[in-house]
């Protein structure tokens, strides 16, 4: 079993911006991925956030385009965190391991985002594009 922290790391295909912010659509859609209530939060430089609570797991999102703490590019050009955190046993996933890859196949399954999934911020699980900096990245072995 797979424990740890795992985030999803995205941005719009070229061509697929709606002019809603990934952030807020993101958010939506995990709603209906985890269940739940999405909850705003700002913090008090004006940055918003959100809280998706659901039983079985829960998830942070936000844009961290501002945030600057990532090096590489490709966490800038796909700024949108979404950092996942499991909860308890669900129909769809048993740990952390299976909620990460259930949220990332479901946002996956939308042909909007180009993303990465990462466990502890410095390891690659999955990706669904090419980027040179993601070659860099450990790879993570769930074994």
């Amino acid at each position: 079993m797979a424990t740890g922290d795992f985030d999803i790391f995205l941005g719009f295909k070229p061509g697929s911006e709606t002019g809603v912010d990934i952030d807020v659509e993101v958010a939506h859609q995990l709603v209906r991925v985890i269940g739940g209530e999405r909850r705003e939060l700002v913090n008090g430089r004006g940055q918003r956030s959100f809280r998706i609570q659901g039983e079985s797991g829960s998830a942070w999102v936000a844009d961290m385009r501002e945030n600057g703490e990532f090096v590489l590019p490709v966490f800038v050009e796909k700024s949108c965190d979404v950092e996942l955190r499991y909860r308890g046993d669900c129909g769809d996933w048993s740990d952390s391991w299976g909620l990460a890859n259930f949220v990332f196949e479901s946002l996956d399954s939308s042909g909007r985002y180009e993303m990465f999934l990462t466990h502890d911020d410095d390891q690659l699980v999955r990706a669904n594009f090419c980027h040179p900096d993601l070659e860099g990245l450990e790879k993570f072995d769930c074994g």
